[in-house]
């Protein structure tokens, strides 16, 4: 859940399960709901201006999948490989080839992540399907710990060339991680 989403009196709820967002007020009452969400991406093209239900469906996914990899290698249907490191920047990446099944919602279904010689992630590439399918370099940095899980609280993401490389001087997308809050299944969030 997002609060606030797009105005101080919204909130969003995205579900992967039931492949729907949900934009409502603060107090409960639905504004917008997108289902199927996935779907409703068809024929949108780059220049498309999003509404806020659009926009829900692909930060919850996208949050998502950045917040729970690499544990979401793990869940059935997730098939992943080491292939050939990558060399940048002076450095050697291992990297992790995952293919990922139709049921877990993501940018799609293939997508490579690298990882340092700490075991931290440095980047992931995959192909922004619901955004007309450009390639994506999505770099991460400034890993923390919260509550003993480590996890980078930067991310940058650029369009990546056909053959792997990134111009990393004009980001698409940033993200800055402040804080993280862990929650399990049977406590509650704090307001």
């Amino acid at each position: 859940m997002f609060t606030p989403f797009t105005r101080p009196e919204w909130q969003m709820t995205f579900d992967a399960a039931t492949d729907s967002v949900t934009v409502e007020t603060l107090d409960g009452e639905p504004v917008e709901t997108l289902a199927p969400a996935r779907a409703a991406f068809k024929g949108m093209l780059r220049n498309t201006d999003w509404d806020a239900p659009h926009l829900g469906y692909f930060l919850g996914y996208a949050c998502w999948n950045c917040f729970t990899s690499p544990f979401l290698f793990a869940y059935p249907g997730v098939q992943a490989r080491e292939v050939d490191p990558w060399h940048e920047a002076g450095q050697t990446w291992r990297r992790l080839k995952v293919r990922f099944p139709p049921d877990i919602a993501t940018h799609s279904p293939n997508a490579v992540f690298y990882y340092d010689a700490f075991g931290m992630q440095r980047r992931m590439d995959y192909v922004a399907e619901v955004n007309s399918s450009f390639l994506v370099g999505h770099y991460t940095g400034h890993h923390k710990s919260f509550g003993g899980l480590v996890m980078p609280t930067r991310r940058r993401m650029f369009r990546r060339n056909p053959d792997s490389s990134v111009n990393l001087n004009f980001p698409s997308i940033t993200v800055d991680v402040h804080d993280v809050e862990l929650v399990r299944s049977d406590e509650q969030v704090r307001p």
